[in-house]
C-alpha cells in the first residue's frame, strides 16, 4: 500500500502536539506559559516524525516511541529558544510570531529553555513510564539525545557558528557547523527510532548514514530557502551560491538513498521523506 506522506505528517503531527501538551507538566509550573509558547506553536515536528518513521520501517508501533519523540522535539524547541536570544542569533521572530525572548523577556526565555531541556530528560527517565521501552533501551535513548545535544552536537555547532565570521569559513568548517548544529539532532531522531524498533547493528548503521545525509539535505535546502536574507549566518547558499548548493542537496539525497539500499526494513516512507526534503518549500 502506497503511503501518503502529507497525510502521514499531518496525522502524526496532531498526535505529537497532543502528547507535547501532556508532557510539559502541570499548570502549577510557573514557567508553563512560556514553555507552551515555545513548544506548542506551528512547528514542523520533523524530528519526532523521523523517530516514528524509522521505528515503523522496522515494523514497530510508533505509539511506543511517543515519549522519546516528544523528548526529541522538546530539546529541539529548547535550542530554538536559546538560539534566538540576543547573545546568539538575535532573532525577533520564530515560526511567524515573536520569538520567546521578545514575547516574555530575555531572562524568562533563558530559564524556559533550561526547563525544556530538563523536561525532555525527565520524560525519558520517568520510572512510571517503563511500558514504552526496556530500561536498557531507555538508557540508549538518553545517551543518543544527550550526545546529540551537547558539545559534540547541537551546542557545539552553535558555538562554532557564534565564534566564526563568514570570512573565516571554509568548506570543512561549513560542513562541521551544520553537521553538529542541525545534522546531529536529525541523525539522533532516526537512530532513536531505529533503537526502539530493534534495529540490527547493520540496519542501525544504514539508518545512521541515512540520518546524516538527510540532516545535511535539510540544512542545505533551508539555506537555499533563506538565500534572500541579508545576514551573517554561515550557510551553504552564501558559501557556494544557490545553484551549487542545489547540487550539494541532490548529492546528499543520493547518499541517503544509497544508505537505504543497505537497509533491510521497509523503505518507502524513508524514501518519500528524501523527496519531500529535496522539494521542500516554506
Amino acid at each position: 500500500m502506497t503511503i501518503n506522506l502529507d497525510k502521514y505528517i499531518r496525522d502524526k503531527a496532531e498526535i505529537i502536539n497532543r502528547a507535547l501538551d501532556e508532557c510539559l507538566g502541570g499548570r502549577e509550573n510557573p514557567l508553563r506559559p512560556i514553555m507552551d509558547y515555545s513548544v506548542l506553536s506551528e512547528g514542523k515536528r520533523f524530528r519526532p516524525i523521523l523517530v516514528f518513521a524509522a521505528m515503523e520501517s522496522l515494523g514497530g508501533d510508533f505509539i511506543a516511541a511517543l515519549p522519546a519523540a516528544c523528548a526529541v522535539e522538546i530539546v529541539h524547541c529548547f535550542s530554538l529558544v536559546h538560539d534566538d536570544l540576543p547573545c546568539m542569533d538575535n532573532d525577533d521572530y520564530r515560526r511567524g510570531r515573536l520569538s520567546t525572548h521578545r514575547k516574555f523577556g530575555e531572562a524568562e526565555a533563558l530559564l524556559a529553555g533550561d526547563a525544556l531541556m530538563m523536561q525532555a530528560f525527565e520524560i525519558l527517565s520517568r520510572p512510571s513510564c517503563n511500558a514504552w521501552a526496556t530500561p536498557e533501551k531507555k538508557i540508549e535513548v538518553i545517551f543518543e539525545l544527550s550526545a546529540a545535544s551537547g558539545a559534540k552536537g547541537m551546542t557545539g555547532g552553535q558555538y562554532l557558528e557564534l565564534i566564526k565570521s563568514s570570512a573565516e569559513v571554509d568548506e570543512l568548517l561549513l560542513a562541521e557547523v551544520h553537521r553538529l548544529k542541525t545534522g546531529a539532532s536529525i541523525r539522533c531522531a532516526v537512530r532513536i527510532g531505529g533503537i526502539l524498533g530493534g534495529a540490527s547493528p547493520q540496519d542501525l548503521d544504514a539508518l545512521t548514514e541515512y540520518g546524516e545525509s538527510i540532516g545535511l539535505l535539510f540544512q542545505i535546502v533551508d539555506d537555499i530557502l533563506d538565500a534572500e536574507k541579508d545576514d551573517e549566518t554561515i550557510s551553504f547558499s552564501s558559501f557556494y551560491g544557490v545553484a551549487e548548493a542545489r547540487g550539494k542537496a541532490s548529492e546528499a539525497a543520493e547518499r541517503a538513498r544509497e544508505a537505504l539500499a543497505r537497509f533491510s526494513g521497509k523503505k518507502e516512507l524513508l524514501i518519500q521523506i528524501i523527496d519531500f526534503l529535496l522539494k521542500r518549500k516554506r
